[in-house]
């Protein structure tokens, strides 16, 4: 497990890659980084890819497509988790790779979109 930072605390965004889609989420939305590998896919939630334990509990680990949709068979791409705050609890969701921007690099980013 990879700490990544407390929530509000950094202006930094995460790059999520989900095969060809690249997803930019504020930093402090990422709790940590966990290995694919240790995702249990034993008796997993209503369309998620398997349980992932962070926080002392079990949460539901989701596998999307490069259009944002559910998928029920996980690419060996996905060699990570990132663990997201969601409400009073958090959902993993299973990407490629993920690169920690930095304010400077976020602007460019967004430059480069428009």
């Amino acid at each position: 497990m990879r700490q990544i930072t407390q929530p509000g605390s950094s202006t930094a965004s995460a790059l999520l890659k989900i095969n060809g889609l690249n997803l930019l989420l504020p930093q402090g939305e990422i709790r940590t980084l966990e290995s694919a590998t240790d995702i249990d896919v034993i008796a997993p939630a209503l369309h998620s890819a398997g349980w992932v334990s962070y926080a002392q509990k079990r949460w539901p680990v989701y596998c999307l497509s490069d259009e944002l949709a559910l998928m029920a068979h996980v690419p060996p791409e996905r060699r990570a988790c990132a663990m997201l705050a969601m409400g009073a609890g958090y959902i993993g969701i299973l990407c490629d790779d993920m690169i920690i921007l930095r304010t400077l690099q976020r602007n460019a980013l967004n430059c480069l979109l428009r």
